[in-house]
């Protein structure tokens, strides 16, 4: 879900967002479309060849639901 969605609807999910993680924390386990990443290829130099494929790096973005969790997870262990 993009999170500008998210922002928009956010009155709207947040009950139901409520309900997926008290119970993914009562059964301590994480939906599996939270840990798929969408990976992304980037040049590690801005001046690298980009034809050479060596000259990238994969950054792994996270959906924003499963940052949420992580957050919502830090903050009980503190």
């Amino acid at each position: 879900m993009p999170t500008r969605m998210l922002k928009c609807n956010i009155d709207l999910l947040a009950p139901f967002l409520t309900e997926l993680f008290n119970c993914s924390l009562a059964l301590g386990t994480v939906p599996d479309v939270f840990k798929a990443a969408f990976i992304t290829p980037m040049l590690k130099k801005p001046d690298a060849d980009a034809a050479d494929i060596t000259q990238y790096q994969p950054i792994s973005n996270l959906p924003v639901l499963s940052k949420l969790l992580e957050r919502l997870v830090d903050k009980e262990s503190t």
